[in-house]
């Protein structure tokens, strides 16, 4: 388990993670780790229920490979997927996985823009339609690193 990488990409450079323990059971939608940089903070969720059974103890002093290899060398952890009578979460895969993100990248330019204040160089160059740059959410307030969270990590 992991980010994937709209998350990595606008969160840029992170400076600690705050990893799950072997053996912690997870919750779908629930805390599954919490990056931190420069005084700001985000929550990823998990994004299916089960228990920890490895984490990426490298991230803790290399936390910049969450952001640099997302799904490679900057994997959290891994899950055993608990087991119930709930239907299994949708999972995207494939062309399916590429769409979405693609969408996704779409409605965070947007964001971006909703959120740079006029005298950001940031909020100037955003207008071009372009990829917004790595790191951007560096340079947003707190306030806009919650807005992040709620509307791109605890969605359904």
């Amino acid at each position: 388990m992991g980010a994937d990488a709209l998350v990595a990409r606008a969160v840029g450079a992170v400076r600690r993670i705050i990893l799950p323990k072997v053996g912690d059971q997870v919750t779908a939608g629930q805390p599954l780790c919490r990056l931190e940089q420069n005084g700001r903070a985000i929550t990823i969720p998990a994004s299916m229920s089960g228990w920890v059974t490895a984490v990426n103890d490298r991230l803790a002093d290399e936390p910049g490979l969450f952001s640099s290899d997302p799904y490679g060398s900057g994997w959290i952890c891994h899950l055993d997927p608990m087991r119930t009578q709930q239907p299994a979460p949708i999972l995207r895969v494939g062309k399916q996985a590429a769409s979405w993100l693609e969408n996704e990248f779409l409605r965070f330019r947007e964001f971006i823009f909703t959120q740079a204040s006029p005298d950001l160089a940031l909020g100037i160059t955003s207008q071009d339609g372009g990829i917004p740059a790595v790191g951007c959410l560096s340079e947003l307030d707190p306030a806009a690193w919650s807005a992040f969270e709620a509307d791109f990590l605890r969605r359904p």
